[in-house]
Protein backbone atom coordinates (compact mmCIF):
# COMPACT_ATOMS: atom_id res chain seq x y z
CA UNK A 1 0.00 0.00 0.00
CA UNK A 2 1.17 3.28 -0.68
CA UNK A 3 2.85 5.12 2.40
CA UNK A 4 1.86 8.64 3.22
CA UNK A 5 4.87 9.96 3.42
CA UNK A 6 5.96 8.52 0.04
CA UNK A 7 3.12 10.26 -1.81
CA UNK A 8 2.20 14.10 -1.38
CA UNK A 9 -0.45 13.90 -3.00
CA UNK A 10 -1.89 12.07 0.33
CA UNK A 11 -0.61 14.43 2.54
CA UNK A 12 -1.09 18.08 4.04
CA UNK A 13 -3.92 20.23 2.37
CA UNK A 14 -4.48 17.05 -0.26
CA UNK A 15 -4.98 14.35 2.31
CA UNK A 16 -8.10 12.31 1.01
CA UNK A 17 -11.52 12.42 2.76
CA UNK A 18 -13.59 10.10 4.46
CA UNK A 19 -16.18 9.91 1.60
CA UNK A 20 -19.42 11.72 0.89
CA UNK A 21 -21.33 14.69 3.13
CA UNK A 22 -24.78 15.31 3.10
CA UNK A 23 -26.48 18.36 2.74
CA UNK A 24 -25.35 20.95 5.43
CA UNK A 25 -26.05 24.62 5.87
CA UNK A 26 -23.03 27.16 5.72
CA UNK A 27 -23.31 30.16 8.30
CA UNK A 28 -20.86 33.09 6.68
CA UNK A 29 -17.99 34.17 9.14
CA UNK A 30 -17.48 37.00 7.07
CA UNK A 31 -19.81 39.45 4.69
CA UNK A 32 -22.51 37.59 3.92
CA UNK A 33 -23.68 35.97 0.24
CA UNK A 34 -25.60 38.56 -2.58
CA UNK A 35 -29.43 37.48 -2.27
CA UNK A 36 -29.19 37.28 -6.42
CA UNK A 37 -26.94 34.16 -6.45
CA UNK A 38 -29.16 31.27 -6.89
CA UNK A 39 -27.31 28.21 -8.79
CA UNK A 40 -25.04 25.45 -7.41
CA UNK A 41 -21.13 25.51 -7.27
CA UNK A 42 -19.63 21.96 -8.25
CA UNK A 43 -16.29 21.23 -8.18
CA UNK A 44 -14.48 17.54 -8.93
CA UNK A 45 -11.88 16.34 -7.66
CA UNK A 46 -9.20 12.95 -6.77
CA UNK A 47 -10.56 11.29 -3.48
CA UNK A 48 -9.32 7.34 -3.57
CA UNK A 49 -12.21 5.43 -2.40
CA UNK A 50 -9.91 2.28 -0.74
CA UNK A 51 -6.52 2.77 -0.42
CA UNK A 52 -4.54 3.00 -3.25
CA UNK A 53 -2.11 -0.44 -3.91
CA UNK A 54 0.65 1.04 -4.86
CA UNK A 55 2.31 4.39 -6.17
CA UNK A 56 -0.18 7.57 -5.91
CA UNK A 57 -0.56 10.49 -8.49
CA UNK A 58 -2.80 13.40 -7.97
CA UNK A 59 -4.83 11.91 -10.96
CA UNK A 60 -5.31 8.76 -9.92
CA UNK A 61 -8.41 9.15 -7.28
CA UNK A 62 -11.93 8.72 -7.63
CA UNK A 63 -14.41 11.34 -8.85
CA UNK A 64 -15.92 13.31 -5.57
CA UNK A 65 -18.04 16.35 -6.53
CA UNK A 66 -18.45 18.98 -3.88
CA UNK A 67 -21.49 20.89 -3.86
CA UNK A 68 -22.67 24.36 -2.45
CA UNK A 69 -26.04 25.20 -3.68
CA UNK A 70 -26.91 28.60 -3.44
CA UNK A 71 -30.28 30.34 -2.91
CA UNK A 72 -31.61 33.81 -1.20
CA UNK A 73 -28.66 34.52 0.75
CA UNK A 74 -27.80 30.98 2.01
CA UNK A 75 -25.36 28.02 1.41
CA UNK A 76 -25.96 24.59 0.73
CA UNK A 77 -22.73 21.87 1.15
CA UNK A 78 -22.70 18.37 0.17
CA UNK A 79 -20.56 15.82 -1.60
CA UNK A 80 -21.55 12.62 -3.60
CA UNK A 81 -18.40 10.11 -5.54
CA UNK A 82 -19.35 9.77 -9.11
CA UNK A 83 -20.13 6.48 -9.52
CA UNK A 84 -18.54 5.37 -12.55
CA UNK A 85 -18.56 1.38 -13.45
CA UNK A 86 -15.27 1.43 -11.72
CA UNK A 87 -16.49 2.77 -8.80
CA UNK A 88 -19.17 0.38 -8.59
CA UNK A 89 -16.79 -2.77 -8.94
CA UNK A 90 -14.50 -1.77 -6.41
CA UNK A 91 -16.99 -0.98 -4.08
CA UNK A 92 -18.33 -4.26 -4.68
CA UNK A 93 -14.86 -5.59 -4.05
CA UNK A 94 -14.22 -3.65 -0.97
CA UNK A 95 -10.80 -2.77 -2.25
CA UNK A 96 -8.82 -0.93 -4.86
CA UNK A 97 -8.79 -3.20 -8.23
CA UNK A 98 -6.23 -0.93 -10.53
CA UNK A 99 -3.10 0.21 -10.04
CA UNK A 100 -2.42 3.91 -10.64
CA UNK A 101 -1.07 6.16 -13.36
CA UNK A 102 2.77 5.23 -12.06
CA UNK A 103 1.96 1.59 -12.01
CA UNK A 104 2.51 -0.80 -14.89
CA UNK A 105 -0.07 -1.39 -17.46
CA UNK A 106 -1.78 -4.32 -16.47
CA UNK A 107 -3.36 -6.02 -20.05
CA UNK A 108 -4.79 -8.65 -18.36
CA UNK A 109 -7.12 -6.68 -16.03
CA UNK A 110 -10.60 -7.86 -16.49
CA UNK A 111 -12.20 -4.88 -16.67
CA UNK A 112 -9.48 -3.17 -18.57
CA UNK A 113 -6.12 -1.66 -17.69
CA UNK A 114 -6.85 1.62 -17.20
CA UNK A 115 -9.55 3.17 -14.49
CA UNK A 116 -11.80 5.64 -15.82
CA UNK A 117 -12.47 7.90 -12.82
CA UNK A 118 -14.57 11.26 -14.13
CA UNK A 119 -12.70 12.87 -12.21
CA UNK A 120 -11.47 15.70 -13.54
CA UNK A 121 -13.88 18.24 -15.42
CA UNK A 122 -17.70 19.23 -14.70
CA UNK A 123 -19.45 21.00 -17.04
CA UNK A 124 -23.26 21.85 -17.66
CA UNK A 125 -24.62 21.39 -21.22
CA UNK A 126 -28.73 20.61 -21.51
CA UNK A 127 -29.52 21.09 -18.52
CA UNK A 128 -27.13 18.23 -17.38
CA UNK A 129 -24.16 18.01 -15.58
CA UNK A 130 -21.22 16.32 -17.40
CA UNK A 131 -17.90 14.62 -15.36
CA UNK A 132 -15.39 13.91 -17.72
CA UNK A 133 -11.61 12.43 -17.03
CA UNK A 134 -8.81 13.71 -18.07
CA UNK A 135 -7.23 10.69 -19.72
CA UNK A 136 -10.82 10.54 -21.94
CA UNK A 137 -13.27 7.92 -21.36
CA UNK A 138 -16.78 7.87 -20.81
CA UNK A 139 -19.23 11.18 -19.46
CA UNK A 140 -21.19 10.91 -16.45
CA UNK A 141 -24.58 12.41 -16.08
CA UNK A 142 -25.04 14.10 -12.70
CA UNK A 143 -28.20 15.33 -11.18
CA UNK A 144 -28.07 18.71 -9.30
CA UNK A 145 -28.27 19.79 -6.33
CA UNK A 146 -28.15 16.29 -5.58
CA UNK A 147 -24.90 15.36 -7.00
CA UNK A 148 -26.46 11.79 -7.45
CA UNK A 149 -24.80 9.87 -10.90
CA UNK A 150 -27.87 9.54 -13.66
CA UNK A 151 -25.10 7.38 -15.73
CA UNK A 152 -22.96 7.40 -18.43
CA UNK A 153 -24.18 9.86 -20.95
CA UNK A 154 -24.24 8.37 -24.86
CA UNK A 155 -26.86 11.37 -25.91
CA UNK A 156 -29.44 8.48 -27.00
CA UNK A 157 -26.82 5.76 -27.61
CA UNK A 158 -25.20 7.66 -30.58
CA UNK A 159 -21.55 8.45 -28.87
CA UNK A 160 -19.34 5.27 -29.33
CA UNK A 161 -15.91 7.24 -28.51
CA UNK A 162 -14.63 8.75 -25.28
CA UNK A 163 -14.60 12.43 -24.39
CA UNK A 164 -12.17 13.88 -22.75
CA UNK A 165 -11.84 16.53 -20.42
CA UNK A 166 -12.66 19.73 -21.77
CA UNK A 167 -15.78 19.94 -23.51
CA UNK A 168 -16.71 23.67 -24.49
CA UNK A 169 -20.18 25.00 -24.61
CA UNK A 170 -21.10 27.36 -27.27
CA UNK A 171 -22.95 30.29 -25.56
CA UNK A 172 -25.02 31.43 -28.36
CA UNK A 173 -25.70 28.26 -29.80
CA UNK A 174 -25.50 25.33 -26.85
CA UNK A 175 -23.89 22.97 -29.27
CA UNK A 176 -21.04 20.54 -27.03
CA UNK A 177 -17.54 20.30 -28.62
CA UNK A 178 -15.43 17.61 -27.56
CA UNK A 179 -12.67 15.71 -28.47
CA UNK A 180 -10.99 12.41 -27.21
CA UNK A 181 -7.70 10.11 -27.78
CA UNK A 182 -6.28 7.14 -27.57
CA UNK A 183 -2.95 6.63 -26.37
CA UNK A 184 -2.78 2.75 -27.29
CA UNK A 185 -4.50 2.13 -30.88
CA UNK A 186 -5.43 4.26 -33.47
CA UNK A 187 -7.64 6.80 -34.67
CA UNK A 188 -5.17 8.42 -31.76
CA UNK A 189 -7.82 11.56 -31.77
CA UNK A 190 -11.03 12.46 -32.71
CA UNK A 191 -13.65 15.20 -32.02
CA UNK A 192 -17.42 16.04 -32.16
CA UNK A 193 -19.97 18.17 -31.76
CA UNK A 194 -23.36 17.60 -29.99
CA UNK A 195 -26.69 19.78 -30.34
CA UNK A 196 -28.00 22.05 -27.79
CA UNK A 197 -31.28 19.56 -27.77
CA UNK A 198 -28.47 16.48 -27.02
CA UNK A 199 -28.15 14.95 -29.93
CA UNK A 200 -24.76 13.71 -31.74
CA UNK A 201 -24.13 15.95 -34.86
CA UNK A 202 -20.81 14.20 -35.87
CA UNK A 203 -17.94 12.77 -34.62
CA UNK A 204 -14.04 13.27 -37.04
CA UNK A 205 -11.94 10.74 -36.21
CA UNK A 206 -8.56 12.25 -37.10
CA UNK A 207 -5.26 10.54 -39.05
CA UNK A 208 -2.49 11.68 -36.26
CA UNK A 209 0.57 10.15 -37.25
CA UNK A 210 1.14 9.34 -33.40
CA UNK A 211 -0.61 9.25 -29.94
CA UNK A 212 -0.22 11.97 -27.52
CA UNK A 213 -2.44 13.42 -24.04
CA UNK A 214 -4.47 16.04 -25.57
CA UNK A 215 -6.05 18.02 -22.38
CA UNK A 216 -8.36 21.18 -23.98
CA UNK A 217 -9.59 22.71 -26.80
CA UNK A 218 -10.88 25.85 -27.32
CA UNK A 219 -13.93 27.41 -30.09
CA UNK A 220 -14.35 30.00 -32.00
CA UNK A 221 -17.80 31.72 -33.60
CA UNK A 222 -16.81 29.59 -36.60
CA UNK A 223 -14.23 27.36 -35.85
CA UNK A 224 -12.91 24.80 -32.70
CA UNK A 225 -9.00 25.23 -31.94
CA UNK A 226 -7.58 21.32 -31.46
CA UNK A 227 -4.15 20.82 -30.16
CA UNK A 228 -1.51 18.10 -31.30
CA UNK A 229 1.09 18.40 -28.79
CA UNK A 230 4.45 16.48 -28.34
CA UNK A 231 3.08 14.73 -24.43
CA UNK A 232 2.46 11.29 -24.30
CA UNK A 233 3.58 7.59 -23.21
CA UNK A 234 7.60 6.93 -24.00
CA UNK A 235 7.42 4.27 -26.27
CA UNK A 236 9.98 2.49 -25.28
CA UNK A 237 8.76 2.10 -21.86
CA UNK A 238 5.55 1.58 -22.82
CA UNK A 239 6.48 -1.62 -25.26
CA UNK A 240 7.78 -3.46 -21.44
CA UNK A 241 4.71 -2.61 -20.00
CA UNK A 242 5.93 0.57 -17.91
CA UNK A 243 3.46 3.84 -18.01
CA UNK A 244 6.23 6.58 -18.13
CA UNK A 245 5.28 10.31 -19.58
CA UNK A 246 7.73 11.96 -21.94
CA UNK A 247 8.16 15.03 -24.41
CA UNK A 248 9.42 15.37 -27.70
CA UNK A 249 11.23 19.20 -27.65
CA UNK A 250 12.34 18.50 -31.96
CA UNK A 251 8.12 18.17 -32.43
CA UNK A 252 6.64 21.38 -33.15
CA UNK A 253 3.68 22.45 -31.04
CA UNK A 254 0.54 22.14 -33.71
CA UNK A 255 -2.99 23.74 -33.65
CA UNK A 256 -5.57 22.26 -36.14
CA UNK A 257 -8.33 24.89 -36.98
CA UNK A 258 -11.64 23.54 -38.25
CA UNK A 259 -14.83 24.65 -39.53
CA UNK A 260 -17.64 23.66 -36.41
CA UNK A 261 -19.75 21.68 -38.94
CA UNK A 262 -16.61 18.89 -39.04
CA UNK A 263 -14.09 19.05 -42.50
CA UNK A 264 -10.99 20.03 -43.44
CA UNK A 265 -8.42 21.00 -40.67
CA UNK A 266 -5.67 23.37 -41.15
CA UNK A 267 -2.79 22.90 -39.16
CA UNK A 268 -0.19 25.79 -37.63
CA UNK A 269 2.83 25.50 -36.28
CA UNK A 270 4.62 26.85 -33.72
CA UNK A 271 7.13 26.68 -30.64
CA UNK A 272 7.73 23.47 -28.90
CA UNK A 273 5.34 23.39 -25.57
CA UNK A 274 2.05 21.93 -23.83
CA UNK A 275 -1.18 23.53 -22.73
CA UNK A 276 -3.65 22.15 -20.15
CA UNK A 277 -5.78 24.74 -20.53
CA UNK A 278 -7.36 27.39 -22.62
CA UNK A 279 -9.16 30.43 -21.90
CA UNK A 280 -10.93 31.28 -25.31
CA UNK A 281 -10.50 31.77 -28.44
CA UNK A 282 -11.80 34.79 -31.28
CA UNK A 283 -12.13 35.82 -34.23
CA UNK A 284 -10.50 39.17 -35.77
CA UNK A 285 -11.37 39.52 -39.47
CA UNK A 286 -9.12 36.44 -40.87
CA UNK A 287 -7.13 36.05 -37.59
CA UNK A 288 -8.02 33.36 -34.88
CA UNK A 289 -6.47 34.65 -31.29
CA UNK A 290 -5.98 31.89 -28.67
CA UNK A 291 -5.47 32.58 -24.84
CA UNK A 292 -4.48 29.81 -22.35
CA UNK A 293 -1.40 29.00 -20.01
CA UNK A 294 1.62 27.83 -21.84
CA UNK A 295 4.47 24.98 -20.83
CA UNK A 296 7.46 25.25 -22.51
CA UNK A 297 8.81 21.99 -21.09
CA UNK A 298 6.55 19.73 -19.01
CA UNK A 299 9.03 17.11 -18.85
CA UNK A 300 12.39 18.71 -17.61
CA UNK A 301 15.66 17.56 -16.36
CA UNK A 302 15.50 19.78 -13.28
CA UNK A 303 12.83 21.23 -11.62
CA UNK A 304 12.52 25.08 -12.11
CA UNK A 305 12.17 27.35 -9.08
CA UNK A 306 8.51 28.35 -9.90
CA UNK A 307 6.96 25.17 -10.86
CA UNK A 308 5.18 22.80 -9.27
CA UNK A 309 5.80 18.33 -9.89
CA UNK A 310 3.41 15.77 -11.00
CA UNK A 311 5.94 13.24 -10.42
CA UNK A 312 8.13 13.71 -13.78
CA UNK A 313 5.88 16.52 -15.13
CA UNK A 314 6.98 20.13 -14.39
CA UNK A 315 3.97 22.65 -14.22
CA UNK A 316 5.16 26.34 -14.76
CA UNK A 317 3.08 27.96 -17.12
CA UNK A 318 2.29 31.36 -18.31
CA UNK A 319 -0.05 33.05 -19.78
CA UNK A 320 0.30 33.16 -23.67
CA UNK A 321 -1.24 34.70 -26.59
CA UNK A 322 -1.05 33.31 -30.29
CA UNK A 323 -2.67 34.19 -33.23
CA UNK A 324 -3.01 32.41 -36.58
CA UNK A 325 -3.44 34.25 -39.61
CA UNK A 326 -6.05 32.05 -41.96
CA UNK A 327 -4.84 34.43 -44.99
CA UNK A 328 -1.28 33.88 -44.69
CA UNK A 329 -0.64 31.25 -42.82
CA UNK A 330 1.99 33.23 -39.89
CA UNK A 331 1.57 32.37 -36.24
CA UNK A 332 2.56 35.15 -33.63
CA UNK A 333 2.99 33.78 -30.16
CA UNK A 334 3.94 36.38 -27.20
CA UNK A 335 4.00 35.93 -23.67
CA UNK A 336 1.78 37.46 -21.23
CA UNK A 337 2.71 37.52 -18.20
CA UNK A 338 6.12 36.38 -16.03
CA UNK A 339 3.83 35.07 -13.04
CA UNK A 340 2.89 31.35 -13.07
CA UNK A 341 -0.54 30.55 -13.16
CA UNK A 342 -2.75 27.63 -14.11
CA UNK A 343 -6.52 26.74 -13.75
CA UNK A 344 -7.92 29.89 -15.79
CA UNK A 345 -11.28 30.79 -16.25
CA UNK A 346 -13.59 33.45 -18.13
CA UNK A 347 -17.17 34.76 -18.51
CA UNK A 348 -18.57 31.61 -19.95
CA UNK A 349 -21.50 33.15 -21.33
CA UNK A 350 -18.46 35.79 -23.63
CA UNK A 351 -16.97 32.48 -24.58
CA UNK A 352 -15.85 32.68 -28.61
CA UNK A 353 -15.99 36.62 -28.43
CA UNK A 354 -12.90 39.39 -27.46
CA UNK A 355 -13.91 38.77 -23.93
CA UNK A 356 -11.26 41.39 -21.82
CA UNK A 357 -11.33 39.85 -17.94
CA UNK A 358 -9.50 35.75 -17.46
CA UNK A 359 -9.39 34.86 -13.63
CA UNK A 360 -5.86 32.65 -12.88
CA UNK A 361 -5.10 31.12 -9.57
CA UNK A 362 -1.25 31.51 -9.12
CA UNK A 363 0.87 28.83 -8.55
CA UNK A 364 2.50 28.47 -4.96
CA UNK A 365 6.52 28.19 -5.06
CA UNK A 366 6.20 24.78 -3.93
CA UNK A 367 6.62 21.13 -5.17
CA UNK A 368 3.08 20.38 -4.85
CA UNK A 369 0.54 22.14 -7.21
CA UNK A 370 -1.62 24.76 -4.90
CA UNK A 371 -2.94 27.92 -5.50
CA UNK A 372 -1.78 31.04 -3.04
CA UNK A 373 -3.92 33.77 -4.86
CA UNK A 374 -5.45 34.42 -8.07
CA UNK A 375 -4.86 37.21 -10.65
CA UNK A 376 -7.36 38.87 -12.39
CA UNK A 377 -6.25 40.03 -16.32
CA UNK A 378 -7.10 42.16 -18.45
CA UNK A 379 -6.34 40.58 -21.68
CA UNK A 380 -6.65 44.37 -23.42
CA UNK A 381 -4.60 46.70 -21.51
CA UNK A 382 -2.37 44.08 -20.02
CA UNK A 383 -3.48 45.11 -16.22
CA UNK A 384 -3.29 42.84 -13.74
CA UNK A 385 -5.16 42.66 -9.99
CA UNK A 386 -4.24 39.98 -7.51
CA UNK A 387 -5.92 38.24 -4.45
CA UNK A 388 -3.69 37.40 -1.97
CA UNK A 389 -4.70 34.09 -0.23
CA UNK A 390 -4.03 34.70 3.68
CA UNK A 391 -3.81 31.27 4.26
CA UNK A 392 -4.57 27.90 2.87
CA UNK A 393 -4.74 27.67 -0.98
CA UNK A 394 -7.71 28.10 -3.28
CA UNK A 395 -8.71 26.44 -6.58
CA UNK A 396 -10.68 27.14 -9.55
CA UNK A 397 -12.95 29.90 -9.62
CA UNK A 398 -16.08 30.15 -11.68
CA UNK A 399 -17.81 33.32 -12.87
CA UNK A 400 -21.46 34.66 -11.57
CA UNK A 401 -22.73 37.51 -13.65
CA UNK A 402 -25.28 39.68 -11.53
CA UNK A 403 -28.39 39.95 -13.34
CA UNK A 404 -29.21 42.89 -15.01
CA UNK A 405 -25.60 44.48 -14.80
CA UNK A 406 -23.70 45.45 -18.39
CA UNK A 407 -20.56 45.36 -17.54
CA UNK A 408 -18.33 42.24 -18.35
CA UNK A 409 -17.27 41.89 -14.44
CA UNK A 410 -20.23 42.87 -12.40
CA UNK A 411 -20.71 39.60 -11.06
CA UNK A 412 -18.69 37.52 -8.58
CA UNK A 413 -16.24 34.26 -8.46
CA UNK A 414 -17.08 31.68 -6.52
CA UNK A 415 -14.74 28.97 -5.47
CA UNK A 416 -13.40 26.63 -2.62
CA UNK A 417 -10.76 26.54 -0.64
CA UNK A 418 -8.26 24.14 1.26
CA UNK A 419 -5.68 24.04 4.07
CA UNK A 420 -4.37 21.62 6.66
CA UNK A 421 -7.01 22.47 8.92
CA UNK A 422 -9.88 22.95 7.04
CA UNK A 423 -11.73 24.77 4.34
CA UNK A 424 -14.26 27.73 3.16
CA UNK A 425 -16.70 28.47 0.74
CA UNK A 426 -14.94 32.11 -1.16
CA UNK A 427 -16.82 34.78 -2.98
CA UNK A 428 -15.50 37.62 -4.18
CA UNK A 429 -16.30 40.68 -6.27
CA UNK A 430 -15.11 40.01 -9.48
CA UNK A 431 -14.74 43.74 -10.47
CA UNK A 432 -12.22 44.24 -7.63
CA UNK A 433 -11.69 40.68 -5.97
CA UNK A 434 -12.92 42.02 -2.87
CA UNK A 435 -14.06 39.65 -0.50
CA UNK A 436 -17.98 39.40 -0.67
CA UNK A 437 -18.34 36.15 1.69
CA UNK A 438 -16.47 33.63 3.05
CA UNK A 439 -18.39 30.35 5.13
CA UNK A 440 -16.56 27.83 6.77
CA UNK A 441 -17.44 23.99 5.50
CA UNK A 442 -18.33 21.61 7.97
CA UNK A 443 -15.07 19.70 6.90
CA UNK A 444 -11.57 20.22 5.53
CA UNK A 445 -12.26 19.01 1.77
CA UNK A 446 -8.69 18.55 -0.39
CA UNK A 447 -7.42 20.97 -3.80
CA UNK A 448 -9.58 19.44 -6.55
CA UNK A 449 -9.61 19.66 -10.21
CA UNK A 450 -12.26 21.72 -11.98
CA UNK A 451 -15.39 23.33 -11.55
CA UNK A 452 -18.51 24.50 -13.10
CA UNK A 453 -21.86 26.73 -12.05
CA UNK A 454 -25.27 24.76 -12.45
CA UNK A 455 -28.31 26.77 -12.15
CA UNK A 456 -30.99 25.41 -10.22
Amino acid sequence: MTRLEDAPYLRGPHRPVDGEHDACELQPSEGELPTWLSGQFVRNSGNPRFAPPGRYHWFDGDGLLHGVELREGRATYRSRFVRTRAYELEEEAGRALWGGLLEPLDPRHPHGPIKDTANTDVIVHNGVVLATWWLSGQPMAIEVPELTTRGPETFGGALRHSMCAHPKVCPRTGELFFFGFDLLRKPYYHFGCVSAEGELRYVQEVDLPRAYVAHDIAISENYVVLLDLALGYDRAALAQGKRKIGFDRSVPARFGIAPRAGGEIRWFEANPCYVYHTINAHEEGDQIVLTACRIEDPVPSELARDSARLDSISLEPYLYRWTFDLSSGAVREEQLDERPTEFPRAADALLTTDLRFAYAPRVAPREDLLFDGLIKYDLRSGAATTFELEQGFLGEVVFVPEPGKGDEDAGVLVTLTSSDEGSELLVLDASDLGVRCRAPLPRRVQPGFHACWAPL
